[in-house]
């Protein structure tokens, strides 16, 4: 039977957040002696690419019983502000009725506690994470994984993949990061042989592994437990509990990685921590262009020059960086974020026409007119509540169409839909279609502001990752 809830985990996006909440939460409420409860969304629930399934095949019947609760319950709570929060900063709201009960961020906690309430070899993340209480197929998983036979000191590296490489989140642009490209990985791979060590690769993207396996002497996990485990929940907490048995753990932006450092108590370490961002670049550039562009999926080869793109950019000439957008989309047509992008940076450089003519290329599927890439339309939309992910680009398609530019117009229409600015939506595709009278895409674009105005502006789509 629940208690009082005074510290919850309310996460609804991939199970590494799920858990890193959880048991930021656990931890909190054993600091303050006080009682913890999750929500557990169904969002995932059978995606191929996340590992989630309903609470009742995840977590035991008796620790739903006492812990689950509904998102109505979390009325009243809220997060903790500021940093190096003691426990009397915390108790205190609570015990005067201004906050119901706290929220546990997936964030790391010395980004929240005082140093005093820190983990220590008194009580740490490991212990909170074995208070959870799982289902007898997670728990079997759990004790398998300890008991699989590892060389001394294996260094791990998790290339996620998934939606990241080859669904739709690719096509968003801001999470590239989370995956490591088959090429980096092969550099990871060549620089810890050179020092003996034994490395285990994880990760969702097989082929990529295989790869690897080809080239170099390496453990893919996996095979560890094939033949036993094959859901995507099993797999995923094996392989969590195999990590934390390595030496360290080396991975793009992933929360899942992280969380099996911070349970294990070992570094979760970045390539650029032992690379350049000018040495990745010359490796990763030389091997798609020598190997990957012969060998490898046309998406892994496409997100590794957007990989490249996103890490240097800022410190490579602007017609590398531009090259290895148009790259990318060579691979990936139909993408719009590689012209949406290549737009951006041209108009940012004052480069107006040019980038104009990118963000045509945008609208457009196979550069025809007669067909709009309502593609686009997805991504403007796309939000990490409250931001949305391209808002930050958005000033630069209003300042084109400022200027007169026809398919900047067009777009500053669509994101002023996205916004709710249904008027001024309608305004500027009126302006287009003046311009430039019958244009299948801009009709496409109008049908959407006039659907707009007979019902509500368009939601925002949730893009929250692990």
């Amino acid at each position: 039977m629940k208690k009082e809830i005074k510290v919850a985990a309310a996460r609804g996006d991939g199970l590494g957040q799920r858990l890193y909440a959880i048991i930021n939460a656990i931890y909190i409420a054993k600091k303050l002696n006080v009682d913890y409860g999750f929500t557990w969304s169904e969002r995932f629930v059978g995606d191929k690419d996340h590992a989630i399934s309903l609470a009742g095949e995840f977590f035991s019947k008796e620790y739903i019983e006492d812990h689950l609760i509904a998102k109505e319950d979390l009325a009243g709570f809220k997060i903790p502000g500021g940093r190096g929060l003691t426990k009397k900063k915390l108790l205190t709201p609570l015990s005067n009725d201004s906050v119901k009960g706290w929220i546990a961020t997936n964030s790391h906690l010395r980004n929240v506690l005082a140093t005093g309430l820190l983990p220590n070899d008194k009580y740490n993340l490991l212990d909170a994470f074995n208070e959870i209480k799982f289902s007898d197929r997670i728990n079997e998983c759990i004790e398998f994984a300890k008991t699989i036979e590892l060389p001394a000191n294996p260094v791990a590296i998790h290339l996620r993949a998934g939606d990241v490489v080859y669904g739709d989140y690719r096509k968003w642009g801001k999470f590239v990061k989370k995956t490591i490209p088959i090429s980096l990985a092969k550099m990871l791979v060549e620089f810890f042989k050179k020092k003996n060590a034994t490395v285990l690769v994880f990760g969702q993207n097989q082929g990529a592994i295989k790869e690897l396996a080809a080239e170099h002497d390496i453990i893919q996990v996996k095979n560890l437990y094939s033949h036993k485990y094959t859901s995507n929940i099993e797999e995923a907490m094996l392989d969590l509990i195999l990590m934390t048995r390595c030496s360290e753990v080396i991975s793009g932006a992933s929360g899942f990685a992280l969380q099996a450092s911070l349970i294990g108590g070992i570094p979760n370490k970045s390539p650029t921590d032992y690379f350049s961002a000018a040495d990745i670049t010359n490796y990763v550039e030389n091997d798609l262009k020598k190997v990957g562009e012969k060998r490898y999926s046309p998406l892994d080869v496409a997100h590794g020059y957007w990989f490249l793109w996103s890490l240097s950019r800022k410190s490579v000439s602007f017609e590398s960086a531009l090259g290895w957008i148009s790259l990318a989309a060579a691979q990936d047509s139909g993408n719009p974020i590689y012209p949406f992008k290549k737009a951006i940076s041209l108009i940012g450089l004052k480069s107006y026409e040019a980038g104009d003519m990118e963000l045509g290329k945008a609208m457009l599927i196979g550069g025809s007119e007669e067909k709009f890439n309502s593609e686009l339309f997805k991504i403007l939309v796309a939000k990490t509540p409250p931001t949305y992910l391209l808002e930050s680009d958005f000033k630069y398609v209003h300042h084109a169409a400022a200027l007169g530019y026809l398919n900047a117009i067009a777009v500053s229409a669509m994101i002023n839909l996205v916004l709710g600015n249904v008027a001024k939506a309608r305004s500027l595709i009126t302006d287009a279609l003046l311009m430039s009278p019958g244009a299948a895409h801009f009709v496409d674009i109008l049908r959407k502001v006039i659907s707009a105005e007979r019902k509500k502006p368009a939601k925002a789509v949730p893009a929250k990752f692990d």
